[in-house]
C-alpha cells in the first residue's frame, strides 16, 4: 500500500506542525506514531519530533473454521507471550473460548511474575540517614 509520513515538532505541550493539512486520502490505514526525543548525553530536552506514518491497507474478509480460527489465534497469543512477556515468568495461564456466528473470541488472563526492583548502589557516607 501507499504510505505517508507527517512530521511535527514539540516544544514542553506545544506541537508545530511541518505539514500544511492532515486530510488522508486512504479508506482504509493504519496509523503509527513514533517520538524522538533530543537528548544530550543522559540530560533528554523538552523537544522531540513526531513522525506519524499512515499506512493504506486492503481489508480482506476470511472465513475460517472453529479450530483454524483457534490455532491462528494462539500463534498469535503465542507471539505476545513471547514479546510482551518475555521479562515475566508466568505461574498461570487462563483460557476463555466464546463463539458466535460471526467469531472466535479468546480472552486470556495471565498470572505473572515478575521483577520490578531497580538495583541502586548505596552510598556508605550517607547509609545513617536510612
Amino acid at each position: 500500500g501507499k504510505k505517508r509520513n507527517y512530521f511535527a515538532f514539540f516544544f514542553g505541550k506545544f506541537k508545530f506542525p511541518l505539514y500544511f493539512t492532515q486530510k488522508i486520502s486512504y479508506n482504509e490505514y493504519d496509523t503509527m506514531v513514533e517520538y524522538y526525543p533530543l537528548k544530550l548525553g543522559s540530560f533528554v530536552f523538552p523537544i522531540r519530533l513526531q513522525r506519524t506514518r499512515v499506512e493504506e491497507v486492503r481489508l480482506q474478509e476470511v472465513t475460517r473454521s472453529e479450530k483454524e480460527a483457534e490455532e491462528v489465534a494462539l500463534s498469535r497469543l503465542g507471539f505476545f507471550e513471547k514479546d510482551v512477556l518475555a521479562d515475566a515468568v508466568v505461574r498461570k495461564r487462563e483460557l476463555q473460548k466464546s463463539l458466535d456466528e460471526e467469531c472466535l473470541q479468546l480472552i486470556v488472563t495471565f498470572y505473572c511474575e515478575e521483577e520490578i526492583g531497580v538495583e541502586l548502589p548505596i552510598n556508605t557516607e550517607n547509609a545513617e540517614e536510612f
